[in-house]
């Protein structure tokens, strides 16, 4: 008995995809297929179907590799750093044999643009991006262009597949930054703040930085642009579409609206010899209304892709993080946008609270209050 696989996806992969395989046997009997995934092996039985030889057999895998991703762990201790848990090692066996093996990360593509690769010379976005060395290849849903925007406030770290070459960063005003080659295919995140760190300007003085692999071929620019001044700051961290993680500035004026459950009562007989309503304690949540403030249409369609996100976190003035749930009513903007607009939000936390605590400052929790382990007390 003779197995093949006569169609398969890239080595690399989303999960949140159709992950399809077709096998060729040479007889329409059962045989056995091995997944191996995240250190287990899962054994499955597949059966040929077809009139004649060869037989044909089909494995799909999107929801098996969904259950197996992990946070993915990111360091800022350097420009280039590698990364732990984003992508996900598997392979498919047959009788001991390795017939393939690859790489699945969490998310997807839409339908649309899935259609538009695949009719394409690219056929999918590694080839077309992602893992091009020639092109735009972060993990970032700002754009699919060589051209990315990104308020100043809003700089973190992106990830992205290694070339296997130099990475060379060069300022608007000419200072360049080189880091080392690592292996090809070491998933990596790229720190633009220790970049502008090393850079010593702020955004008035670096306005774009641009990137280049094998010290001359130009991959892409990353446009820097100035945070918008406002009353109200907050930011909102996400898991975008491609599974790595973004921020979006909301800089519009924001109004706590609480939300309430329905209360639980009863009657009860008081001491006076007349009934009175009683009710348990009331669970409610803290929920946001939000403008996002004036946003341009690539700005529209990023925040469009954090409301989908199934991991958000708001990160308050004060820096502590809550996880949320965000959602957008009558949303309408322009297709064709001649001026910025600006879409309200709403912003719900996850969990619900019975009991009631006053506000406190982080820094009263404490021990040094403002100051570290280092501080002797002294002024000079």
């Amino acid at each position: 008995m003779s197995v093949q696989i006569v169609k398969q996806p890239n080595n690399y992969c989303f999960a949140g995809n159709p992950v399809s395989f077709v096998f060729s046997s040479s007889t329409n009997d059962e045989f056995r297929v091995v997944i191996n995934v995240a250190g287990e092996s899962l054994e499955l039985s597949l059966y040929p179907y077809g009139a004649s030889a060869p037989y044909r057999a089909d494995l799909e895998l999107s929801d098996l590799l969904q259950k197996f991703f992990d946070v993915p762990t990111v360091s800022d201790s350097d420009i280039i750093v590698p990364i732990d848990n984003f992508g996900l090692s598997y392979s498919i066996s047959v009788d001991s044999a390795t017939l393939f093996s690859g790489v699945a990360f969490q998310g997807g593509l839409s339908k649309s643009f899935l259609k538009m690769l695949y009719d394409s010379e690219y056929k999918d976005i590694f080839n077309y991006r992602l893992n091009n060395k020639n092109n735009q290849f972060l993990f970032t849903t700002r754009s699919q262009s060589k051209n990315i925007k990104i308020r100043h406030s809003e700089i973190s770290s992106f990830i992205f597949i290694h070339p296997g070459t130099y990475i060379n960063f060069i300022s608007s005003n000419g200072i360049v930054v080189s880091t080392e080659p690592l292996i090809k295919g070491t998933l990596c995140s790229m720190n633009l703040k220790i970049i502008l760190d090393i850079y010593e300007f702020s955004y008035e003085d670096v306005k774009y930085i641009d990137v280049f692999t094998d010290n001359e071929e130009y991959s892409f620019r990353i446009n820097i642009i100035p945070s918008i001044l406002s009353e109200e700051r907050y930011l909102l961290k996400f898991k975008n579409s491609l599974g790595a993680y973004e921020y979006i500035d909301i800089t519009g004026k924001a109004y706590c609206v609480p939300e309430s459950n329905e209360e639980y009562s009863w009657k009860s007989l008081s001491a006076y010899g007349f009934f009175e309503d009683k009710r348990d304690r009331v669970e409610s949540r803290s929920v946001l209304e939000v403008e996002t403030g004036f946003k341009t249409k690539d700005e529209l369609d990023f925040i469009l892709d954090m409301v989908h996100s199934d991991d958000i976190y708001i990160i308050y003035p004060d820096a502590s993080e809550v996880k949320v749930l965000v959602s957008v009513d009558n949303i309408r903007y322009r297709n064709r946008q001649t001026v910025t607009n600006s879409i309200p939000l709403k912003i719900k936390e996850v969990v619900e609270n019975k009991y009631l605590s006053p506000n406190i400052n982080p820094y009263e929790l404490s021990t040094g209050g403002i100051f570290d382990a280092s501080y002797d007390y002294t002024f000079e």
